[in-house]
Order: C-alpha cells, then structure tokens, then sequence
C-alpha cells in the first residue's frame, strides 16, 4: 500500500528539501493515516471526506488545519506523477474548497490598567533578577512583541529622544516606539544597574547560559504567569501584555491608525483585533448618543 501511494519517495523528497526531522515524522504518520483509512483503494473525493471528518473530531482547529495543509502538499507532489485513476487535481482541489476549516475567534485576554499596576507591583525592585523581569515586562507592555524585547540592545535605546528603535521586527519591518514619563525613568534607573558587557539589554547570561545570546522566553513566561499568580490577576502571557497596552491607549482616545503605526501592523483590520473595547464605555456612549435613546 505505501508503495502505491509513494510515501518512502515523498519522504525522501521532504528529506532532500531540508524539511525538518519532526516535519517529515508529522507528514509520515498523517499520510499513513490517510492511506490506512483508505485500505488499498485509490485516492478519492469520499476518503478526503472521511479522513477530514475524523480529523475535525480529534484535533483543534489549527491542528486540523496544519493536517490539511500537509495532505494538500502532498497531492500537490502526486499530481507530478500523473498516477492513473487517481484524479488528484480533482481531490486536492476538494480538498482546498471544501473542507475549509471554520475557526472560532476568541478575544484576546487584556489585563485592566488596575490589574497591569498589580503585576508591576509583585516585582522586588531590589533583586537584580526582578528588576530584569519587571523591565521586560513593562517593555512588552508598551506594546512591544516578546521576540522584539529580548533582542533589544543598548544601542536601541535612545532615551534622549524618548525612543526605542526596533530594528527588525516581524516581517523586518523597523519601527521606533516612543518612551517617556515613568516608564523612561525606569528604563534609565535599569540600564544604570544593567552590566555594560553583554551583547543584549536582556542576556542569558542571568541564566548562566552563553552571554551572546537574549534571553529565554519561556523563562519569562513563567516568571510572568508566577508574578500574575502572586498578585491575583489572570494569568497571562506575554503577547497579552502587548494586547493591553494597545487597548489603554485605545480607550483613553488615541486613534486607531496611530495605534497600528506603534503596533507595527500592515493592515488595521489587524489592530481592530487587537484593542477591546470597553462595554461600559460603549453603552454609555450610546445612551448618550444614539437617537433611539432618547427619552
């Protein structure tokens, strides 16, 4: 059956294309599974069917997803091998049309103003180590992702100009983001304690790791999920820090297209999922506002 369905040849194809370890082991056992539902019979519109239904019940969306995209390559290979009987133009374009995968939009967990203030406050500013914590914290908090943080270095810190340059954030697209007020005086009081020999404002050498490299992200997560703990806020990680500090400013009146400049974002749909909005506020504003609301 594996023969027939060229899986050792594809998977050497994946090999030859520098495909990782884990990936060609993810598309042997999701081809095997397809094959193995199919029992010796060629490919078809009704095992596609069947297998994407079996999948929908066991995994997550992105899961299903992902198992989608790995078949749809897969086809897209066969169809090169112009196998007899096997219609896999016609299977991979059912595939990509009719199995779409409808996933759930979830709102992205923001912490108030009053909550953020709680967490900053769990931090022992008179440990190195929670200082350095506390700082990342506040940093992804002015709405810097995680990966941008922890590659920072002293040189992108202009506190001078009240900027923080971002050399190469998602997509390599640079933006600067302003610094001023509380938060500039912090980020001055911690680039004095901070050593001056280290490649990045943030080194793993605080984990005795190699000091050229930043540090961990996981480490900060659960350094963040035990501060959120100890101050009795949801816990949360670190791209919801990011999320809340766009909805603070959203919610004390900045415009949303300002936002989307200071969030690096191509398109303001983008942002618009970003910032939630404040219900209260909302109703308020149209009890005030709308027409049907008057008395």
């Amino acid at each position: 059956m594996e023969d027939e369905w060229q899986l050792d040849e594809y998977l050497n194809y994946c090999g030859r294309r520098n495909c990782a370890d884990s990936t060609i082991r993810n598309y042997d056992s999701t081809i095997r599974q397809l094959a193995g539902m199919a029992q010796g019979s060629p490919l078809s519109r009704d095992l596609l069917d069947k297998w994407f239904a079996r999948i929908c019940q066991t995994y997550s969306p992105a899961s299903v997803k992902t198992l989608r995209q790995m078949v749809s390559t897969y086809l897209r290979w066969l169809e090169k091998h112009h196998l007899d009987g096997w219609n896999i133009s016609e299977c991979r374009t059912f595939l990509l049309e009719e199995t779409r995968v409808r996933r759930q939009i979830k709102l992205p967990v923001v912490l108030s103003q009053r909550e953020v203030s709680l967490l900053l406050r769990q931090y022992d500013s008179g440990d190195y180590k929670e200082l350095f914590c506390r700082q990342i914290t506040e940093i992804c908090y002015l709405t810097l992702r995680i990966g941008e943080t922890l590659a920072l270095t002293r040189a992108d810190i202009d506190l001078s100009n009240g900027i923080i340059h971002v050399r190469d954030g998602k997509g390599g697209k640079a933006r600067d983001i302003p610094v001023f007020g509380r938060a500039a005086k912090r980020l001055a009081d911690f680039l004095r304690k901070s050593p001056l020999c280290f490649r990045y404002l943030f080194p793993s050498a605080l984990e005795k790791y190699q000091s050229d490299r930043h540090y961990n992200m996981g480490s900060f997560n659960r350094s963040l999920a035990q501060h959120c703990r100890a101050g009795k806020v949801t816990v949360i990680s670190s791209h919801s820090l990011r999320r809340s500090g766009a909805t603070h400013m959203f919610e004390r009146g900045m415009r949303l297209e300002h936002i989307q400049q200071i969030l690096g974002h191509s398109s303001i749909e983008t942002t618009k999922l970003y910032v939630r909005y404040d219900y209260a506020r909302a109703q308020e504003a149209m009890r005030q506002f709308h027409p049907c609301a008057e008395a």
